[in-house]
Formats: structure tokens, C-alpha cells, sequence
């Protein structure tokens, strides 16, 4: 891999910056290069392996690219009062959250993915009074993430 995977001080490509690209023009502009092998569907990538690798990665793990696009959802968990939310449930979310794929977090409510999925956070959820109020917070957080990876609402 010649790529990294967010911008840094060198002039080197990276991950961020094509798919900033990708979600603001919706099309990468230059093809990638198939060869065919032998008669069956067997084919080599000459030439876009970076880009290739770029969008998997993207699309598997988000996070570690957009980690600056998670600050809000986790500062409304964080704001929760450790009485109610204990820390060590706070931090499972978090990390539930960071390791959701693209497709989890574009398909899924906040509930379905990171309570109903779970079964400690569910039982947790379960025992404190104020439970749909706090999930409603935490689930507008979820939503404006979601809006982030959007093309819709994407400008540089």
C-alpha cells in the first residue's frame, strides 16, 4: 500500500482526500484497469489497487478515516451522568460505534446497531428510568453522523 490512510505533511496520497473527492464528485475520473487471466471471470488490477483499497477501507472501517466526524456522538455519551451510564459502559458503546462499517451505520438507528444488538448495553438500558430519552440523544447524534457520510449533504 503507497497510500496513507489521512492527509499528513508530505504531498503523499491517501484515503481521505479520494473519497472526500469521491463523495463530492460521486465518480472517481480516471478508470481502473482490469486484465483478464484466462477465458473464465479471473481477472488482475494493473492499475487502481490504491483507490480499490481506499474505498474497502472506507466502506469496513470508517472510522479510522473520519475519526473527527465521531466527536459528537461520543461527547453525548460522555455527557451522561456516570451514575446512570457507568464508564465502562460508555466506553463498549464507543467502541461498538467505532467499529461499525459503513453499510452498519447507513442502514441501522442507533437502538438497532448499538443497544438491541448488544445484549449488556440492552439489560443496562432496560434498568434505568430515563433509558428512551437518552437513547433519543444519543440517536440524533447517530443521525447527523449518518448525514456526514452522505453525498447529499457533502461539500469541501
Amino acid at each position: 500500500m503507497k497510500w496513507g490512510i489521512k492527509p499528513t505533511n508530505s504531498k503523499k496520497a491517501n484515503f481521505r482526500e479520494f473519497i472526500n473527492f469521491l463523495m463530492k464528485y460521486m465518480n472517481s475520473q480516471i478508470p481502473i484497469a482490469l486484465g483478464k487471466n484466462d477465458n473464465d471471470r479471473n481477472y488482475t488490477v494493473s492499475d487502481g489497487n490504491n483507490r480499490i483499497h481506499a474505498i474497502l477501507y472506507f466502506l469496513l472501517k470508517p472510522y479510522k478515516i473520519y475519526d473527527d466526524w465521531y466527536i459528537d456522538i461520543f461527547n453525548s455519551i460522555d455527557e451522561e451522568d456516570d451514575n446512570i451510564l457507568k464508564p465502562q459502559i460508555k466506553k463498549k458503546l464507543k467502541n461498538i460505534i467505532k467499529q461499525l462499517t459503513y453499510d452498519d451505520i447507513y442502514n441501522n438507528s442507533f437502538d438497532e446497531i448499538c443497544i438491541s444488538k448488544d445484549s449488556e448495553i440492552n439489560k443496562v438500558f432496560d434498568e434505568i428510568q430515563r433509558a428512551r430519552s437518552i437513547i433519543k440523544k444519543f440517536e440524533i447524534e447517530f443521525q447527523n453522523l449518518k448525514k456526514k457520510f452522505s453525498t447529499k449533504n457533502y461539500s469541501l
